[in-house]
């Protein structure tokens, strides 16, 4: 349309900008894979560091921006400044990125998308939470275990199917747990467990190291 001028200059721009937008999408998710590709070939050695969650994750909506506000999606954000895990970076900015992506790909428009934060006695849970399309239970238990069939959100975006069991096996390499709770119509929340930096953990009598 655009060589044969079909489109006139505000259409073009319109239609430029979510090419953009997908591009940029398909491209992180092909960085994803061969990073993932990667790993797996040079063994399943992970290098875990402290990582602050909060800034990981609003970087990370940023990229998303078009997307949330094409929708009209409100992202929140309750989550302690401070609040620290161990883990690859990479690998838990992948994690994380795929999640949000789907909860904003499954979302219906002028929604809301909670992403928060709980401990217990070895893990910091990250939860996000969408007011989406839900999942059916009989489903929900094989998401991380097979890829999936090609599906698309609520305005027709386009997914790869195999976003989820590339996140959990991030995920195990890097100590962690991941489960879903989800209601058809209602919408789902999916919940990444990391181990927690020492110095947040619950509890006392904790040698602390220094890089925390």
């Amino acid at each position: 349309m655009f060589r044969n001028q079909m489109l006139d200059s505000t259409a073009s721009q319109e239609y430029i900008q979510q090419i953009y937008q997908q591009i940029t999408q398909q491209n992180q998710a092909l960085d994803d894979l061969l990073q993932w590709g990667s790993s797996s070939m040079q063994g399943m050695n992970t290098k875990a560091s402290p990582q602050l969650i909060k800034p990981m994750i609003q970087q990370i909506i940023k990229v998303f921006n078009e997307n949330t506000q094409s929708k009209q999606l409100k992202i929140n954000i309750n989550i302690p400044n401070n609040t620290q895990i161990i883990a690859n970076r990479d690998h838990t900015i992948i994690i994380l990125r795929n999640l949000i992506s789907n909860a904003i790909k499954f979302s219906y428009v002028n929604g809301n998308i909670n992403i928060y934060t709980s401990m217990d006695e070895t893990y910091t849970h990250i939860h996000i939470q969408d007011e989406g399309i839900g999942i059916n239970p009989s489903k929900s238990a094989a998401l991380f275990n097979e890829i999936q069939q090609k599906s698309f959100g609520t305005e027709d975006e386009p997914g790869s199917g195999v976003g989820l069991v590339l996140c959990k096996d991030l995920i195990e390499r890097n100590k962690g747990v991941v489960n879903i709770k989800s209601t058809p119509n209602k919408g789902s929340v999916f919940t990444v467990g990391l181990p927690s930096c020492p110095s947040h953990k619950p509890q006392t009598n904790v040698e602390v190291p220094t890089c925390c």
